[in-house]
């Protein structure tokens, strides 16, 4: 799934209660751009059913799971309340420990 309308969808079926996603940062901005619709936008609509956010930086064109980067357009929504205490999975490839270390502490600062 990667258009909005497709999880709304989705949402005709199951409640928050039953139904939990695992929000991955990386794929949700290359399918934006794809579609043409707001990351923000979406991501209010699908809030109440985030449980996890999957994290990786990428140029919108590729998936190329790079670190996580500062000031990049995920952290308003990664600082909101909901999500503060959810869990946060690192979705890099080829980068050494160093690299993860401080992504992490990156996160923990926020």
């Amino acid at each position: 799934m990667q258009k909005p309308e497709e999880y709304r969808k989705l949402f005709e079926y199951f409640t928050p209660k039953n139904l939990g996603i695992n929000l991955n940062v990386g794929h949700l901005n290359l399918a934006s751009k794809a579609f043409e619709f707001s990351k923000v936008k979406f991501v209010d609509d699908i809030e109440d059913y985030i449980v996890a956010i999957e994290l990786s930086h990428n140029n919108g064109i590729e998936d190329e799971h790079l670190p996580i980067k500062k000031k990049a357009w995920y952290w308003p929504i990664l600082e909101r309340n909901k999500f503060v205490n959810i869990p946060k999975i690192l979705e890099y490839r080829n980068f050494n420990i160093d690299k993860i270390k401080k992504s992490i502490e990156m996160l923990e600062k926020h």
